[in-house]
């Protein structure tokens, strides 16, 4: 039972599957050092820490067309042959690495847990 019922944390070590480049700041260590630090600190005691579930074609469709979610599975499957700048991939500032749909797909997931909602809920009317 955790000591703080409204809060948690939404992680999984699979959160850490991307990695843009060996120079890209988005190091995914970051947050596994983020993690592990607040482990050792007691930050997570009493906080329930739940796995994202990895986002459907319609939960990433709220950010992206179906066009641009199937040039990032097809460039994340390593067999590309599509011209993918049109679609800002496969620079230094977006690289393409394997299996990067699905990489995004968990930190969707991860993002809507956190925002507090249903990922399937959806977004709040402006």
């Amino acid at each position: 039972m955790a000591r703080f019922p409204d809060s948690q944390v939404v992680w999984d070590p699979s959160v850490l599957d991307y990695r843009f480049s060996q120079s890209h700041p988005m190091d995914p260590v970051r947050l596994h050092l983020t993690m592990e630090l607040s482990r050792m600190l007691g930050v997570l005691d009493g906080v329930d820490v739940v796995a994202p579930h990895g986002a459907d074609d319609i939960e990433v469709g709220r950010a992206h067309t179906d066009d641009y979610q199937a040039a990032v599975r097809v460039a994340g499957s390593g067999r590309s042959r599509i011209d993918l700048t049109g679609y800002g991939l496969g620079n230094d500032d977006n690289p393409v690495f394997l299996h990067m749909h699905e990489a995004a797909a968990s930190i969707v997931s991860s993002t809507l847990a956190g925002a507090g909602r249903s990922p399937r809920e959806p977004p709040p009317a402006r």
